[in-house]
């Protein structure tokens, strides 16, 4: 369940690829405004269309290879090079693929976003509350930096779980059961 609820996070609030500039805010702003646009227009009825426009629209706004760096750890730093790669690879398709399922049940959804709070003048966290008919509403911590690009997201935390932590764990898992350890213990 926590999955899901982080999973939805991510869609309803993602920043579409050009969108970099301004405050964390606004970015977040602009993505809700595009993804509310593409879900009730019908697109996300269609598994395919909603899988290219998470691809073209919401990958971008997210840092993979950090999540994936982070998500390893240790273990990262003993892995070959394209062994990290299938990592990215990994995140990058559960989270896409969990947020084409989950795109139908945002139709109405409403959005309210917090003031962002910076730590320092690279790193900012920006509080959003979903609100759906008939539903608890759920609070959402997107944790933002800001590169070379404009702002990207890291990680978000919805229902007190961090995506982060979850693939940390999910990977840490998938190394006991393959036996492929890379140093973890």
């Amino acid at each position: 369940m926590r999955n899901l609820a982080l999973s939805l996070a991510c869609l309803a609030f993602t920043a579409p690829a050009g969108a970099t500039g301004g405050d964390p805010t606004a970015v977040l702003q602009d993505g809700i405004d595009r993804l509310t646009s593409f879900v009730r227009g019908g697109g996300a009825q269609n598994r395919e269309a909603a899988m290219r426009f998470l691809d073209q629209e919401i990958a971008p706004s997210f840092d993979f290879e950090y999540m994936a760096d982070w998500a390893l750890g240790p273990m990262g730093r003993q892995m070959p090079p394209e062994a990290v790669s299938s990592v990215v690879q990994v995140i990058e398709g559960h989270l896409l693929s969990t947020l084409a399922q989950a795109l139908v049940g945002y139709r109405d959804a409403q959005v309210r976003l917090s003031e962002p709070r910076l730590r320092g003048d690279k790193e900012s966290v920006v509080r959003a509350w979903i609100i759906r008919p008939n539903a608890i509403p759920m609070s959402v911590d997107f944790r933002f930096y800001r590169g070379d690009s404009g702002w990207k997201i890291f990680d978000v935390v919805a229902s007190g779980t961090s995506a982060l932590v979850y693939y940390r764990g999910m990977l840490r898992r998938q190394m006991r059961m393959s036996q492929q350890t890379y140093g973890y213990r």
